[in-house]
Parts: C-alpha cells; sequence; structure tokens
C-alpha cells in the first residue's frame, strides 16, 4: 500500500493501543526505516511507603483509566486517594483543593500543563484533578465540556462521585489493620531517619488500630 495507506493504518493502530496517541509508547516511528512495536509493560509499581497495601488496587485502577475516560477514585478522608492516583502511569497530578472555583481550577490545569488554552493543554493527555470535593457539583458540566472537546482521560480524587455522565467510580476503602500499621511505620522512620524503639511501635499499633 502507498505511504498515505499506511499512515492512515497506523493512526489507527494507535488510537487502538496506545493511551496517548498523540505521544506513542509503543508504536513508534523510526526514522528512514519504517515503524517498531514496543510490547506494553505491566504496570510499575512504584515502592513509595504511601502505595503499601494499594498494589492490587494500582493495578485495577490504572485498568479502568485504559477503559474509560472518566474515573473518579472515591473514599473517606485519608484514604489514600491521591497517592493512588498520582501512581498512575503516564498521569500528570494537577492538585485543586486551594482553589476556590472552577474557573481557578481550569486556570491551574492550563498552568500546570503548560498552556495557556486548557483544551489544548488537556488533549490526548490523562490527568489526575486531585481533590475536587469543593469544586462539585459545577465541576461536572466542565469537566464534560473538556472530555468532549479533547481526547483526554481525567481522573478525579474525591469523597463523593462527581454525577457526570459517562463516569466510572473507583471505591478505595481503608486500608487493612496491618497495613496501615506497615505504613506508619515506614513514613515514621524515614522521617526521623531511625529505627522506631518497641515502645514506639506499640503506640503506633494502637494508632493503626483505632484509624478508621
Amino acid at each position: 500500500p502507498g505511504t498515505n495507506l499506511v499512515d492512515v493504518y497506523i493512526r489507527r493502530l494507535r488510537n487502538k493501543i496506545e493511551r496517548e496517541p498523540a505521544t506513542p509508547r509503543h508504536l513508534l516511528t523510526v526514522r528512514g526505516e519504517g515503524y517498531s512495536f514496543v510490547p506494553p509493560r505491566a504496570v510499575e509499581l512504584s515502592d513509595d511507603a504511601n502505595l503499601i497495601g494499594r498494589r492490587q488496587a494500582l493495578i485495577d485502577l490504572t485498568a479502568l483509566v485504559s477503559q474509560h475516560r472518566l474515573v473518579t477514585v472515591v473514599g473517606p478522608p485519608g484514604c489514600g486517594k491521591s497517592s493512588l492516583a498520582a501512581a498512575l502511569p503516564n498521569a500528570t497530578t494537577v492538585p485543586l483543593g486551594i482553589h476556590r472555583t472552577v474557573l481557578a481550577a481550569a486556570g491551574a490545569v492550563a498552568e500546570a500543563l503548560g498552556h495557556p488554552d486548557v483544551y489544548a493543554a488537556l488533549d490526548g493527555r490523562t490527568v489526575v484533578l486531585d481533590g475536587v470535593d469543593h469544586l462539585l457539583p459545577e465541576l461536572g458540566a466542565t469537566v464534560a465540556r473538556w472530555l468532549q472537546g479533547t481526547s483526554c482521560r481525567l481522573v478525579l480524587t474525591a469523597q463523593s462521585a462527581l454525577g457526570a455522565i459517562g463516569e466510572h467510580l473507583f471505591v478505595l476503602p481503608p486500608l487493612p489493620p496491618e497495613h496501615a500499621m506497615a505504613l506508619l511505620r515506614k513514613r515514621t522512620t524515614q522521617r526521623r531517619g531511625a529505627e522506631l524503639r518497641p515502645e514506639e511501635v506499640d503506640v503506633l499499633e494502637r494508632v493503626a488500630a483505632s484509624l478508621d
């Protein structure tokens, strides 16, 4: 087939297998030769202390985001929604907790992604909008316009659903006590630069057991 027809086929394939077809990671162009296929790897799991006990959750969330363009991670305060969403492969996180209006949030998204036009900034990207509870429900209409006007994927973190058409929820439960204890212990050890004393471990165990 002619070059133009090959290009059409390549674009179609990228639209099917790439999360962001405009910046392919698997079906690559090799100048002067043609194309090269790099098979997708398994989810690369971070060893970040914040992801203790969330290995399967990250795998499941990654799969859900690959299938749907609007996903909201919901759960109680402090359960690790932000850390989990931030660990998504090939995603850019934009914290929105300090922005009190949807207009300000839109400006923050454009600035974080490096383009004055929020639609151009979002197009073809996977973006985490972190901490949007205070922007609900007004944010719903804006998110719908962004999805309609671009090819982006949006992941929100909140305590409740956005309520938009096409939204898929990922419910993140609290950590089991043993994982909560491991998380507290690792964070405390990292911050102080020394191992915990036995009496301190006892205190942390009681704290972990009391967490919701």
